[in-house]
């Protein structure tokens, strides 16, 4: 019987440690195309639900540190100002809204009041949290 606790305990240990991988994200700009502004969609445990973040602009060839403590799974975007230019997952990825005009907080259970969607890159994340860092390129 005791050994089935010790299992037990061993097998809620690992899924808290996994619940709590935490990271800190950095954006390079590597277009050589200017300016581009990006988003960061990821799931709020607090609000029980997906949210994105965003404008952050990133000038070329400049990176900057944007968030930190985010849990996994993350994902990505950015375009340019003018919108013409995009850096994410045209073709998988997933699909989260954002807003067009202004920097935003959106809680994407609101995606039809809040804006336009667009198809944000699953990012590569390290095992056990840390610092990563997101190269927008070309």
């Amino acid at each position: 019987m005791r050994r089935v606790w010790i299992l037990l305990a061993l097998a809620f240990a690992a899924d808290a440690a996994a619940q709590t991988e935490r990271y800190q994200l950095r954006i390079c700009n590597e277009t050589g195309k200017g300016r581009a502004f990006a988003s960061v969609a990821y799931f709020d445990a607090l609000l029980g639900t997906w949210v994105t973040r965003g404008w952050y602009p990133q000038d070329d060839g400049r990176c900057r540190d944007v968030l930190a403590n985010l849990p996994a799974p993350v994902y990505v975007y950015a375009e340019s100002k003018d919108g013409s230019k995009t850096y994410g997952d045209p073709e998988g990825g997933r699909a989260f809204c954002v807003d067009e005009s202004k920097g935003f907080v959106l809680d994407q259970r609101r995606c039809d009041e809040a804006g336009k969607t667009r198809r944000f890159e699953k990012l590569r994340l390290p095992q056990g949290g840390g610092a990563v860092t997101w190269r927008v390129r070309n």
